[in-house]
């Protein structure tokens, strides 16, 4: 089975935003990598200069944050990160497992990954699929795919 995507968009909040970068690249990273389960992760700041300020992306295969090594973390978190979670002003786990992968290269690394957070009117919410409004504009694949990649 492919890996899932964990999502984790966070804002350092009353940070020193300093701080929060060298405990994130220096302690809790390398932590996470520590567990079973944990494949690559990349670091990203809004192109938009939009809150939340940092989204981190994990490859992870399913099941990895239920696991005791996972869990066990909290149990062994450094003063350093006792002082840090509590004092964010965001913080927000996302998993997402493959659904599709049309065109994908086997080996090749994706180009461009792009993630897409709008609000959604109300009206919109409770229309339903009669009430989806279709895109404008026709997906375009990526390059040396046949398609994109779909998560759920």
């Amino acid at each position: 089975m492919a890996d899932d995507l964990l999502f984790v968009y966070s804002s350092p909040g009353t940070v020193d935003p300093a701080e929060f970068t060298d405990w994130y690249d220096n302690e809790h990273v390398p932590a996470r990598l520590g567990v079973p389960g944990f494949g690559a992760v990349a670091r990203f700041r809004p192109a938009d200069g939009l809150a939340p300020e940092w989204l981190a992306t994990y490859e992870i295969e399913p099941g990895t944050l239920g696991t005791a090594a996972y869990k066990a973390l909290s149990e062994t978190a450094s003063e350093r990160e006792k002082s840090i979670m509590p004092a964010l002003a965001a913080l927000e786990r996302r998993v997402y497992s493959p659904i599709s992968d049309s065109g994908a290269v086997p080996g090749a690394a994706a180009s461009v990954l792009m993630a897409v957070s709008m609000p959604v009117p109300e009206c919109r919410r409770r229309a339903g699929p009669a009430g989806h409004t279709p895109r404008s504009r026709p997906r375009v694949p990526a390059a040396g795919t046949d398609g994109p990649r779909q998560h759920r």
